[in-house]
């Protein structure tokens, strides 16, 4: 079961404040989706304001291209605070585009609060909605 208490989350710790933002860089690392696509390392750092919400910052990174689009349309991902960390929100590819990040934890949670570090576990393709049930329940 997946809990929607966000007050034991790490802080982000690499941050610098320009201006009116706090710069921070979070790492980014996924699953492979098939054979030729663990060749390379998938591992990235991206920057973004760290107030900016959990949920903003995951349809920044899908608009980026950091998830490759599957051939047949669909695919469905966790977002996970880190490898194997804990399940904060569920990213789908429907066809020729991303529906918003799902979120399973506080909606106001900024990119900060989360950690250093986001990971997508690729599930294929599994039901979004069926997923969403199941980790609410």
């Amino acid at each position: 079961m997946v809990s929607g208490n966000v007050t034991s989350l790490p802080i982000c710790r690499t941050a610098r404040r320009t201006g009116q933002s706090v710069r921070v860089l979070i790492g980014l690392s996924r699953d492979s989706v098939a054979a030729g696509d663990d060749v390379e390392s998938h591992d990235q750092t991206f920057e973004v304001d760290g107030r900016k919400a959990l949920v903003l910052t995951i349809d920044e990174i899908t608009r980026n291209r950091y998830l490759p689009l599957i051939e047949g349309g669909t695919a469905t991902w966790l977002v996970r605070m880190a490898r194997r960390g804990r399940v904060l929100a569920v990213v789908a590819q429907r066809w020729d585009g991303w529906n918003r990040a799902e979120l399973l934890v506080e909606p106001s949670i900024a990119v900060s609060d989360v950690g250093e570090a986001l990971h997508f576990e690729y599930l294929a393709q599994r039901d979004p909605a069926e997923l969403l049930a199941e980790l609410r329940s």
